[in-house]
C-alpha cells in the first residue's frame, strides 16, 4: 500500500504528536498544524489525502479549515474530530463538519483502532456521496 500524506491540525501539543506518530506508524506521511492559519497555509500549497482537523481551535473556527479545504483539495478525505469544551457539545460541533461534507467524526477521546479505522475508511471510500463513517469512544 502506498503512503498517503495526512495533514493534521490540533492544537493540543500532546494531541498533534501522539496522532503524527500513529500515522507515521501506520506508514503515511504526516503533517502536523498547531493553528488553523498554519493548516490553511499548508491546504494552499500541498496536496494532502486526509486532512484530520479538530473543529474547536485557538486561532480560527476549525469548520473554516474543513471549508477552505472542501474548496480547495476537493478529492482529500476529511476527518473531524471534537473534545468537550466549555462552549459546544462535541456532538453539535461534529454534525456541523458532518453537515459541511466531513468524511468521517470522531469524539475524543478516541482509541488508536478508531483513529486507524476512520483513515483507512475514508481512504477507501471511492465515492464520495458514500456514508459517513462515524466513530466515537463510550466514556464511562
Amino acid at each position: 500500500m502506498k503512503p498517503f500524506s495526512i495533514l493534521i491540525v490540533a492544537d493540543d501539543d500532546t494531541e498533534r504528536s501522539d496522532f503524527a506518530a500513529i500515522v507515521e506508524n501506520a506508514h503515511h506521511h504526516a503533517t502536523v498544524a498547531e493553528r488553523g492559519q498554519e493548516a490553511l497555509a499548508l491546504l494552499r500549497t500541498t496536496r494532502f489525502d486526509v486532512i484530520l482537523a479538530d473543529v474547536i481551535l485557538d486561532d480560527i473556527d476549525g469548520l473554516q479549515v474543513i471549508r477552505t479545504a472542501k474548496s480547495l483539495q476537493p478529492n482529500a478525505r476529511i476527518i473531524a474530530m471534537a473534545g468537550n469544551n466549555r462552549f459546544l457539545a462535541p456532538s453539535f460541533c461534529l454534525r456541523l463538519a458532518t453537515a459541511m461534507g466531513s468524511h468521517a467524526v470522531l469524539t475524543k477521546p478516541f482509541s488508536l483502532q478508531e483513529l486507524l479505522m476512520a483513515i483507512d475508511g475514508s481512504l477507501h471510500e471511492n465515492d464520495s456521496r458514500s456514508p459517513l463513517v462515524a466513530c466515537s469512544t463510550k466514556r464511562a
